[in-house]
Order: C-alpha cells, then structure tokens, then sequence
C-alpha cells in the first residue's frame, strides 16, 4: 500500500496528527523461585527503541509501509503484547518514534519477539498485513553491549530469497521512570525561499519537524533517536509561516529527565518517494532554551549539510513559562533558505 502525502505517518492515512514518545507503563518481569526479593530491589527501568535496516519490498508501486508488534514469549504462556509502533509510509529503513519501557535485572532475561509488518489495511489485526519477518532477542543479550545496542537478523520463513533485514534494538536506562514532567512547544518556521530548488515534485515544498534525542554511540547512524515526528504541513499561512500543531511530551522520553542533556529540533521537506530531506537542525537542551527566554538577543545557528558555506537559519524562543511540572516554549525557525541545498 503505497504512503502518499495524505497517509503520512497516521494510520487512518490521515497527515493531520503527530506521534511521540510516551513512557509507556513498565513492564515488570517475574523473577524465578529464590530470587524474587534480590531481583526486586536490582531492577532498573529500560527504554527500548527500535530502527530496522533493508526491510522486504512487498508493496508493487512504491515502498513498504512497515510497523513492529513487540512481544514477551515463553513456552509456558501464551505472548504477552508490549508494544505496536506508529506505522512510517514508503521507507525500508524506519526508525520508529514509539519506544517500550521494561524491568531489568541480571536476575530475570525475558525473551523478546519482534514482528514486522506491512500495513496494508486500517485494522490493527496483525494478520489483515504483510508478515515481513521477525526476530527474537534475549534482553541480557542487549544489556551487555557496550553501546545498549543489538543488532538481530530479521527472519522472513518463506522468503524466495535471502533476506538482508534487520532489526536494531536500542536500549536507555531510564534515570526516573517516575518522572512526569511535561514539556510543551509550539514552533513556527518561515516559508522557505528558493522553492524551485527545495522539492523534486512541486513549487511549494511539505514540511515536518521531527525532534531527536542524543544517545552516546560511536556511530553516527544511531547518535540521535526519534522522538516525535510532526504532522505535514502542506502550505504556510498568508503571513508565509509554517505553523506545526502544539507538541506535548514528557521530559523523561525528550532528554530522560535531564534539563542539560541534548537534543536536535530537525526540519525536513516532505518527498512523496518517502525520501524526505532534511533541511537543517538546531542541538538545544532544555537549559539552552531557558536561557535564551531569559535573554532574547541568544539565538542558535541552523546546522546542516551546507551551513559552513551559508547560513540556513536560526532558532529563537519567542515565548516561554516554567513550572516545578511543565515548562513551555514558542521556538521560531527563521529560516533562510540556500542556494546550495539542491535535493536529488
């Protein structure tokens, strides 16, 4: 089922809604007889994300449009579901916003199943999609990477040929599952300029920002971790700004509870293809922002492929408000436009 602009990252093909990460209620493994009380005061809390990697094409016209169902297994009961993610339309290679939060400790090593689909229907029946493949992985098997980060191959059963797929799992220590502060944005954009060059298919490009989260790993592909990916916007105002829906998250899923810790505002041109482009980004954390509240005249550059030869623009707070439970900022992307961002 092939994802035009109108079935953008919603599963009722409707672009209007964005999707973020929400801690999601943990789940607590049964320790096994004799260890239950050491197991219980061990445990940790553990954010899993997932990314997959040259996923099976089943779609005739365009890309696949694949979700992931994760699941715990054991042969004494019947799965128990943890998690299906958002569905992200025409691309083999997602990475998901939704994440699962899970107990650990070296005492308990559930055995997790993965299962990838192609969505191919409204219904959230796994069986109304495309099987892709899937995957188990123990969580002690993960836990002892040096970078919280597993590689699995993807098995597809009936495949007519060998399958390169695979799944990356991401691992957080959460730092205060407890945590419940919110954060709230509102981020307008300028037009950009120059729009001949800016879209393969039309004068005026479709924007989305998507937000990242830093993760320490040497390589660069999983260095930033989705977190929210907006709705498309498909025009700017009269007044030539692009307006995004206002964006609700909870601190813990945006830095993991950490006002110093960095993340990345991106700003992307929505291609038909599935091959969005990113314009530029902006690392603030949730100190920088404060700081340019309190003084108007700090403003941070927009980063990109080409802005150490022009400038593609800058990020101001126009607005903010902190509470000991919720802090709130109005983000301005001014955004220049450059004569050398030329997409394919």
């Amino acid at each position: 089922m092939g994802g035009g602009v109108n079935e953008m990252f919603h599963v009722e093909g409707k672009n209007k809604m964005g999707v973020s990460r929400e801690p999601s209620a943990s789940r607590m493994f049964v320790a096994p007889d004799g260890f239950g009380d050491m197991a219980s005061r061990d445990t940790s809390v553990i954010q899993l994300s997932f990314q997959a990697e040259s996923l099976p094409d089943c779609d005739l016209f365009s890309l696949s449009d694949p979700f992931i169902v994760v699941s715990e297994v054991s042969s004494s009961s019947q799965p128990v579901h943890l998690l299906q993610t958002e569905t992200i339309w025409n691309t083999l290679n997602p990475k998901f916003v939704r994440s699962c939060d899970i107990g650990y400790s070296a005492y308990i090593d559930p055995l997790l199943q993965i299962t990838v689909l192609d969505r191919d229907a409204k219904s959230d029946n796994p069986d109304k999609h495309d099987f892709l493949g899937e995957c188990t992985f123990r969580v002690r098997e993960l836990m002892s990477t040096e970078n919280l980060r597993l590689k699995v191959k993807l098995i597809e059963q009936v495949a007519k040929k060998e399958n390169h797929a695979f799944i990356h799992v991401l691992a957080t220590p959460l730092k205060d599952p407890d945590d419940i502060r919110t954060v709230n944005f509102h981020i307008v954009a300028s037009e950009l300029k120059r729009k001949k060059l800016l879209s393969k298919s039309r004068l005026a490009p479709l924007v989305f920002i998507q937000i990242t989260q830093a993760r320490k790993d040497p390589c660069e592909q999983f260095q930033w971790s989705p977190v929210y990916r907006s709705e498309v916007v498909q025009k700017a105002r009269a007044d030539k700004k692009y307006c995004f829906d206002p964006i609700e998250i909870k601190m813990q899923s945006l830095c993991n509870s950490d006002p110093n810790a960095l993340f990345r505002i991106e700003f992307y041109i929505f291609v038909n293809s599935g091959d969005h482009e990113l314009y530029g980004y902006a690392p603030v954390s949730l100190d920088i922002l404060e700081t340019m509240h309190k003084n108007s005249m700090i403003e941070r550059e927009i980063e990109g492929e080409f802005s150490d030869q022009n400038r593609l623009g800058r990020l101001k707070v126009e607005s903010g408000s902190a509470s000991p439970q919720e802090c709130t900022y109005t983000i301005i992307l001014d955004l220049f436009g450059n004569k050398n961002f030329k997409p394919a």
